[in-house]
């Protein structure tokens, strides 16, 4: 079923949230630094966190912070993972690991364009 309000971020969007934020696993807790600016904030594993891109809000889940860390932290950013999430959403899939696996590895906007 999918959910109401998810928004898919464009290849833009995305790419302005990797070069804005840098995030690093802690023991407990995510350390997020914006790089515009000298600030860092902690946020726990079980909090939902809001980034702000150029014209839309990305909120990430603790499911999606947990899926990134344990299987796609060297790979994808949690930006991706997060927007593979809700493209499943959009298109009514179960959201779980093989399915956002195949929609990371084929990227959303070769999916978008079908």
């Amino acid at each position: 079923m999918a959910k109401n309000g998810v928004k898919i971020l464009s290849k833009d969007d995305l790419d302005f949230l990797k070069r804005k934020y840098n995030i690093d696993v802690g023991k407990d807790f995510l350390t997020i630094k914006t790089n515009n600016f000298n600030r860092m904030t902690y946020h726990k594993f079980t909090d939902r966190i809001i980034f702000i891109a150029q014209d839309r809000r990305l909120f990430v889940s603790p499911e999606a912070i947990k899926i990134w860390i344990d299987n796609f932290k060297d790979k994808y950013s949690l930006f991706e993972v997060q927007n593979s999430i809700n493209l499943a959403y959009s298109l009514c899939q179960d959201v779980n690991l093989d399915v956002i696996t195949k929609i990371l590895k084929r990227g959303t906007e070769k999916i978008l364009q079908l």
